[in-house]
């Protein structure tokens, strides 16, 4: 019978628990209702001025550098903040002029190297002309005084 008894009040005390957490409920929220009535004001318009005082570390989400083949005056720029872009596009173009300049420059600097070369090489072909005549003029100056031996 000791086994019986000891489920009654177990099952007692659970009730007395729920009966109580409710009472409780029902008390706090019928005062809260009371303290919280209706007002009612007249509209008015104007301004609302709030401020907040934070404090804080500020990071970057993402950060990516864009490098480029050449420098010079920017003229344009292809892209907004926020834009997304893939790998190559073109983000912003430079002013031309510089680089035409460049190029004719290039030009130039390669012309006067190919007329040095040609000069260089006519040079050596001339010189190497000279030194096979003279060459040729030797061996037939050496043939013409063979060696006699005159007998004593």
């Amino acid at each position: 019978m000791a086994l019986s008894r000891k489920p009654i009040w177990l099952v007692a005390a659970a009730a007395v628990v729920v009966v109580a957490s409710g009472i409780a409920v029902v008390h706090s929220t019928s005062a809260d209702a009371a303290s919280s009535s209706w007002r009612t004001v007249a509209v008015t318009s104007g301004d609302v001025e709030q401020t907040v005082v934070l404090s804080g570390t500020v990071t970057r989400v993402a950060q990516a550098t864009a490098a480029f083949a050449s420098s010079g005056t920017v003229t344009g720029v292809s892209v907004h903040v926020g834009d997304v872009i893939e790998a190559g596009s073109a983000l912003a173009t430079i002013d031309p002029a510089p680089l035409a300049q460049a190029v004719l420059d290039a030009q130039v600097q390669r012309d006067q190297a190919q007329a040095t070369l040609t000069s260089d090489e006519n040079a050596l072909a001339a010189t190497t002309t000279a030194a096979t005549a003279s060459t040729s003029s030797t061996s037939r100056v050496r043939r013409k005084r063979p060696h006699r031996h005159r007998g004593r």
